[in-house]
């Protein structure tokens, strides 16, 4: 009878334990919906463009790729809406003359597409890009 009692505590308290970190996730999330809405965050201004497929530097190789880019204000988004044709062709310039090796350093690349990006949309300036799809071959 007493080689049970252990099994049966540690049973028992790994069931309170069990227990208490139930009750504590579920007042957990009944404080974060307590009734108060969360701030509404004004969304950023963003284009995304078209997908682009472009031979790379190197014989052979390619990219595919979709980019968003984000915009401080509604007003530079529409004035770049109106140059996409001007933003996909920095961006298809820029792309043209990378290698695979360079493409592999996404940080740079983002860099070297938002400074092109920028010299094409001025007086707009772009904030940011982000890529949705980048395939290499």
């Amino acid at each position: 009878m007493l080689r049970g009692w252990p099994t049966v505590f540690s049973k028992a308290k790994l069931l309170g334990l069990v227990l208490l970190a139930v009750a504590a996730a579920i007042l957990a999330a009944g404080c974060s919906f307590s009734g108060k809405e969360a701030a509404a965050s004004p969304s950023t201004p963003m284009l995304k463009l078209d997908p682009i497929v472009v031979n790379l530097a190197e014989p052979g190789r390619y990219v595919k790729v979709t980019s968003v880019f984000s915009f401080y204000s509604a007003a530079e988004e529409k004035a770049a809406e109106a140059e996409t044709a001007k933003l996909r062709d920095a961006v298809i310039s820029t792309l043209r003359k990378k290698t695979t090796g360079e493409m592999v350093d996404t940080a740079s690349l983002k860099k070297d597409l938002l400074d092109a990006a920028n010299r094409a949309l001025r007086p707009a300036e772009a904030a940011g890009l982000y890529f949705e799809e980048l395939l290499i071959q």
